[in-house]
């Protein structure tokens, strides 16, 4: 469902997905009772049953049982203080229609997506960047300063794209500004990690933290299940729902693959452990196998839904395995943010107070600096060490830093390719992992409690050790990650994207001679595996991007991703 208001100086508008109320009173844009208010949101308010019956008490009154309402009479009472209160997922804008206050808020780690453009004339903002692209003051081009950066590292720090001009509002942070007046929108922030908001006072234990959190993403009003990749993560998310929520009839979904053709990449499936989880909790489980007849095409979707090339090729899986769920499931649980916010990254790792250990290039050094010279290191690294240098770190550990830093850096990213591959098929999945609660008992925690000779995520593991076997929790981690060694080598998978590379292109972007070697190593493990393996497919995904939302007619339409394939694979299409 979707409409729009406007106003003089202000227009809204919004698509909902229902999930809480279905009733069509709840749709958006949503008025308060004398239409003095305005409100779109996106997401989810995981406490508003809480805060509906707080503002009752205060004399609200609810013609609705949706968080959207609640959303509106919590901003309508405290202004920006509300958003502080909020524990979930949101993008959200408020028109007082009176004052003019409009107010333009995301949630603290960033987990629904707003992004915007600005000129003196101007201020847009939307959940997608298409919606910018089509207003026609708003240009079509690379933000070419921040190409060492996407190089290295595959995603962007907040508040950089790489459209030029186009940002994303930083996590925990709002515009306020006054549409009557013209005035320029300012930008506060009402939630941060730092030394004296992440003290450990009043933290709640690990456990209790991430049951509440939990059980508040079951709540909805449509069907839900468990995206079950087989780790540690959502194996526990299981566990928990069926042991203590005493949820039953559970359904999950997986994505399995077939490691008898695996060549140049070590083996992903994790089938074996989503079966153990599966029949210990008798849930109803549907694992998809994905074809390379589905596999092939993805690659250019994905990149068009995402707006930016692809974190990793397991997010074109996300979005075939949304896919296959469309209309049967609409609220999807999920593990991301366990391994960030506790460390699950750095197994047999030594923190320092250096903070260059912490940042894992997925293009190294030797890399970005024969791609863009000798500053092109430090320019990849600029923003990241200056977050590591923020005076409100100070005070930390280690270990406190890193959990930062990776929760502003990589789980940006990885929240964005989940949010935007699950929304482009009107599902919306819910990470308990990543609730103020459970933020809020990670700092509650010694450091040995988080990270030790056992690897990181020490808390969470413990608590898994309740359910599954030592074997099971402290096993070696694969990740979710696609064999894309194997795809970019093979014709019948993604080789053609690699042999589409266009060198002349990238010249006119970076020293394109390092590529050119890498291309001309004879076939084999070298080759396809490793820096060789993660330069060509970096830059090759980066050239699907610009050919779908620089250089196309139209990037608005499906036809941009479609005519952006290499030809063999264009040609396979239905109704090619």
């Amino acid at each position: 469902s979707g409409g729009s208001f406007s106003e003089k100086n202000v227009i809204l508008g919004a698509r909902r997905l229902r999930i809480h109320d279905l009733d069509a009173r709840a749709d958006q844009p949503f008025f308060n009772a004398d239409k003095s208010q305005v409100l779109v949101f996106n997401g989810a308010i995981f406490n508003y049953r809480k805060l509906r019956e707080e503002l009752r008490h205060l004399g609200h009154r609810f013609t609705t049982t949706s968080d959207t309402e609640v959303a509106m009479a919590a901003i309508g009472e405290w202004g920006p203080d509300a958003f502080s209160r909020f524990d979930g997922m949101f993008a959200i804008a408020h028109l007082d229609r009176r004052s003019g206050r409009l107010l333009v808020v995301r949630d603290r780690l960033g987990i629904k997506p707003l992004y915007y453009f600005q000129s003196p004339q101007l201020f847009l903002f939307a959940s997608e960047v298409k919606p910018l692209l089509a207003h026609p003051d708003v240009p079509r081009a690379l933000d070419r300063e921040s190409l060492p950066e996407f190089v290295a590292f595959q995603n962007l720090m907040p508040p950089r794209t790489l459209f030029e001009g186009i940002r994303v509002l930083l996590p925990g942070h709002y515009f306020e500004m006054n549409a009557k007046e013209d005035s320029e929108p300012s930008v506060r922030n009402y939630w941060r990690m730092d030394s004296s908001t992440m003290n450990g006072r009043d933290a709640p234990g690990v456990e209790e933290a991430l049951l509440t959190s939990l059980e508040q993403c079951w709540d909805a009003d449509r069907e839900v299940g468990i995206q079950l990749s087989g780790g540690v993560d959502s194996s526990l998310v299981t566990a928990l729902s069926a042991e203590i929520l005493g949820r039953r009839d559970i359904r999950t979904y997986s994505v399995i693959f077939d490691d008898s053709q695996v060549r140049y990449y070590a083996p992903r499936s994790e089938e074996a452990f989503i079966r153990e989880v599966t029949e210990r909790y008798n849930a109803h489980n549907e694992s998809y196998l994905f074809s390379r007849e589905e596999v092939r095409p993805a690659f250019a979707e994905a990149v068009w839904h995402l707006e930016a090339p692809l974190h990793g090729p397991s997010t074109c899986l996300y979005m075939l395995l949304a896919k296959a769920l469309r209309g049967r499931v609409t609220v999807l649980i999920m593990g991301e943010g366990a391994d960030d916010i506790f460390l699950g990254y750095f197994n047999d790792w030594e923190f320092s107070h250096d903070p260059r250990n912490l940042f894992k290039m997925f293009v190294g050094a030797e890399g970005i600096s024969a791609l863009f010279g000798s500053d092109g290191v430090d320019a990849a690294l600029q923003g990241r060490l200056g977050l590591a240098a923020d005076p409100r770190l100070r005070d930390m550990t280690p270990l406190q830093k890193a959990t930062v830093i990776t929760a502003e850096t990589v789980l940006h990213g990885l929240l964005a390719r989940h949010d935007r591959m699950f929304m482009s098929q009107s599902i919306e999945g819910r990470p308990p992992f990543c609730a103020d609660t459970v933020v809020r008992s990670r700092f509650g925690l010694a450091d040995e409690d988080v990270h030790g000779a056992r690897g990181g995520k020490l808390a969470i593991k413990r608590l898994a050790e309740r359910y599954f076997g030592e074997a099971f929790v402290y096993r070696k981690k694969i990740s979710f990650s696609a064999p894309f060694g194997d795809w970019c080598s093979d014709p019948r998978w993604w080789r053609d994207y690699i042999d589409k590379l266009d060198l002349d292109f990238l010249a006119s972007l970076m020293e394109p001679d390092l590529l050119r070697s890498r291309l001309a190593l004879p076939e084999g493990q070298e080759k396809w595996s490793g820096q060789n393996l993660n330069l060509m497919f970096t830059l090759a995904n980066l050239q699907l991007w610009h050919e779908i939302f620089i250089d196309s007619e139209d990037p608005l339409e499906e036809a941009a991703w479609q005519s952006a394939l290499p030809t063999r694979i264009r040609d396979e299409l239905p109704g090619a």
